[in-house]
This record gives structure tokens, sequence and C-alpha cells, in this order.
């Protein structure tokens, strides 16, 4: 994930030969990666565990903890993201220059998501007799990000730099379900992922009747508080 981002600037600035839309676009992916840090603290904990039971053939420990890093990976990632895009014009109304990069910020923002919902099945790959599929899918991955830049960015702009790193994380980790799928008959969803997605849209959606004010710091702590009262306990229970 971290290569398709390398190549996303560098084609983007090639093919437009503009370096201040990189410029908002390395913004866009930096803002969106904050989505993504719940799951490099989580990785640190589920990695041993999951090494272990792969050494000992441990299926029900496997499938205990791929279901429960998925939904807790997208229940913080859910967060943080209802927190940034109900926040994106008070983030543009302080950084003016970067406006251009909303879109970004949304399409990469997802695909973080995504990849976070697909729970520990890099772990699970990694560890088990299939890890020749981690080279795999690494290889398909960067084909796949270079083809799709080459036309999204041709067809779109800036905007298609980060709907071709959003297809291509997509595509990545549908890759990778199957191999744990078909390997070891799991798959990471059940019925609290719709609930979850069903809590994060009714939260963006509601937070829209919240008047936005003037100073964008007084618009960003009221959202955040009612966002926070809102989402938490309903998410919690």
């Amino acid at each position: 994930v971290t290569v398709t981002a390398r190549i996303d600037i560098v084609m983007l600035t090639h093919l437009l030969g503009d370096l201040a839309l990189s410029g908002i676009y390395a913004f866009g992916m930096y803002v969106s990666t904050v989505v993504h840090i719940p799951m490099r603290a989580l990785n640190q904990i589920t990695d041993p565990i999951i090494s272990r039971a792969c050494e000992e053939n441990d299926l029900e420990e496997i499938k205990s903890v791929y279901k429960q890093s998925s939904i807790n990976l997208l229940l913080a990632g859910s967060f943080v993201f209802v927190g940034i895009w109900c926040n994106i014009h008070n983030i543009f109304n302080l950084m003016p220059d970067f406006k251009e990069g909303v879109w970004v910020i949304l399409w990469l923002s997802l695909a973080k998501l995504f990849d976070m919902a697909t729970g520990c099945n890099s772990a699970i790959i990694a560890n088990s007799k299939f890890y020749k599929y981690t080279l795999y899918s690494n290889v398909v991955l960067m084909i796949i990000t270079v083809i799709s830049n080459f036309y999204f960015i041709e067809a779109y702009g800036l905007t298609g730099a980060a709907m071709a790193t959003g297809l291509s994380i997509f595509l990545f980790n549908v890759f990778k379900m199957l191999v744990v799928a078909f390997g070891f008959r799991i798959q990471p969803f059940s019925y609290k992922t719709l609930i979850l997605i069903g809590i994060t849209l009714s939260t963006i959606y509601l937070q829209s009747f919240i008047p936005v004010f003037e100073n964008a710091f007084i618009d960003i702590a009221i959202r955040s508080i009612a966002i926070t009262l809102f989402f938490c306990p309903i998410a919690y229970a």
C-alpha cells in the first residue's frame, strides 16, 4: 500500500506535469493516512497471536482474531473517518490552497477503511503455507496501480490518481480475502459490519443538520463533540 502512494505521486507528476497538484495529492494522502493509524497499532497485537495460532494450526483462534480485528479496525477507522469528513469544510477553510484535494481525501480514506475492514488477512497469509501469495499479491498490486493510474489520471486528473489507488487497494484486499477464504474457509465480516456501516452513514447524515459556525475552531469543537456523543454510545451498545 505504501508503494502505491509513491507510484501515484510519481505518475501524477509525470502525466500532468504540475508539481502543485502533486503537493495537493500528497496533502490528501497524509490526511487519509490518519484513518489508517489504528491498524498499525492493532497489527502489533494481532501478528504474534496469528503467528502462534498458525504454528499450532488453531483454526478457531485464527477465525476469532480475524473477525475481531475486522470489526474493531473498522470501528476505529470509521470514527476517525467521520471526524475528518464531517470537518472537511473546516480543514479547507484553514488551508484553502488544498481545496482541490477534497475527493482525494474521500477516495483514499474509503480505500483505507476497506483495508481495515478486511482485518489481519496479511498476517494470516504470511504465517501460513500460503505465504507465497504475499509476493504474488504485491506484484499484482503494483501492476494494477500502474495501469489504473494511466487510465484514471488521464480521464479524471488529480481525483483520478486517488481513484486508481482506491481501486488497487480494493482489489489487493479482495485477492487476500479470497486466499484466506479458500485456504482457511473463513471470512472477516458479520452482521455487525452492516450495523457499523449504518451507524457511520447515519452520523454523517445527522451532523449535516448542525449549522456551520463562522469560526472554524468553534465549528470543529461543536461538530466533533456531537459526533462523539452520537457515534460512540451507539457503536458501543
